[in-house]
């Protein structure tokens, strides 16, 4: 039987169709696909099956391009979801894809209860609040806003993130004249973060 799921109530917005991000199997016998903006789609794949059902026909569900109505946004960027610890999660960095300054853009987790109905809410951190720890800062990380979080499989509490550390240098042309600025690559750091502690790990 399919189930749909929709993500926790802070994180929903326009319904779009249904596209999947991402999928992965659980427990054994459930399979998840992910569409980071709307919602879960689950099938337990040992539960009796009725004629309708498309694990029945063994026909996955596939479901139309919506690049064009999702405006260019790569959820990826922001929100992952996967098995840790025995569990689902989900982890999103929320104000990321609403314009918030950087520093005000929060780290949250929740984890899907065991009858697979609803989210409770885990740790969760402003990136402010992460620039400003003493493991960051001693690192010499540079502040800038995290991208592509990513869930530890076996470790509770452990995200990975993603920084890029770029800067605008001016552009000149042969005679010297500054004729614009371009955007330049200094270096990409991935970073180990226990997020109920607000500790960096390893970088």
């Amino acid at each position: 039987m399919a189930v749909r799921l929709p993500l926790p109530p802070e994180l929903r917005g326009p319904t779009f169709f249904f596209h999947v991000d991402m999928a992965f199997a659980f427990a054994g016998s459930h399979v998840f696909w992910v569409d980071l903006l709307t919602g879960v789609l689950v099938c337990d794949l040992f539960e009796p099956q009725g004629p309708e059902s498309p694990v029945a026909r063994g026909v996955l569900p596939v479901y139309p391009p919506t690049h064009n109505i999702r405006f260019g946004l790569k959820p990826q960027e922001f929100r992952s979801m996967g098995c840790a610890c025995g569990a689902i999660k989900l982890v999103a960095m929320t104000g990321y894809s609403e314009g918030l300054p950087s520093n005000e853009v929060a780290l949250k987790t929740w984890t899907l209860s065991p009858d697979l109905k609803e989210w409770k809410k885990g740790s969760a951190i402003q990136v402010g609040d992460l620039w400003g720890s003493k493991s960051f800062s001693a690192m010499g990380l540079p502040r800038v806003r995290p991208m592509f979080p990513v869930l530890s499989m076996d470790e509770d509490g452990i995200i990975y993130v993603f920084l890029n550390e770029i800067e605008y240098v001016d552009e000149v042309n042969d005679f010297g004249q500054i004729i614009g600025r371009q955007l330049v690559l200094k270096g990409h750091h991935v970073i180990c973060l226990d997020l109920p502690s607000n500790n960096v790990l390893y970088s």
